[in-house]
């Protein structure tokens, strides 16, 4: 963790100090991590390279940004994202690793009173949520107000999970580092306890 503001980086106006910051924590860091660029990924480009780098570097984690962005072989979209979906749940098994898939929501949560993203807002595809083994949301509801503060409170929303129970987590969201942090009270503890 640098401390660093999101801009700074994206925006290449870090100071000398701050780029040797930045350096020297992903040096630290035992986390391998490769990017592939490619725009509008088939499943079955994605598949075959998560195979080979399986098979030559070793892999744990595969990230999907985002999945309505992939192409998939059918003629209908939402059974183009049904056949996404389930291609990436199979190689999941098949790698024997966890696959995090990022997925757009539609705008029907604006149009309610309570914000609150739900199951059925997910873009083009139930498929997405009949095949995911846990769905999170994360939700600022300062988001939805005029002023957005730098610093506000959030929540992650566990609206699916297929081995545990759902809730919703408290979180401070830190805007200018794009970062939520769980909020962690301290258990005041009784007098009466032993």
């Amino acid at each position: 963790m640098t401390d660093i503001v999101n801009w700074k980086i994206r925006n290449a106006t870090l100071r000398e100090h701050e780029v040797i910051q930045l350096c020297e924590s992903v040096n630290k860091s035992d986390v391998e991590f490769f990017v592939d660029e490619e725009p509008n990924a088939s499943i079955q480009q994605i598949k075959s390279k998560a195979k080979i780098h399986k098979a030559k570097h070793g892999l744990d984690l595969l990230v999907i940004d985002y999945i309505q962005l992939m192409k998939g072989s059918k003629q209908n979209r939402e059974q183009e994202i049904a056949e996404i979906s389930r291609g990436l749940k199979l190689l999941a098994k098949e790698l024997q690793i966890t696959v995090i898939v990022l997925a757009q929501l539609s705008r029907k949560p604006e149009d309610r009173a309570d914000k609150r993203p739900m199951l059925s807002d997910i873009r083009e595809s139930g498929a997405i949520e009949q095949d995911a083994d846990v769905v999170m949301f994360p939700f600022r509801p300062a988001k939805y107000e005029a002023m957005q503060p730098e610093i506000e409170d959030a929540e992650l929303i566990i609206a699916k999970n297929r081995h545990g129970e759902c809730s919703i987590i408290p979180t401070t969201y830190i805007g200018n580092r794009t970062l939520y942090k769980e909020n962690i009270e301290p258990k005041i503890s009784s007098p009466f306890e032993f």
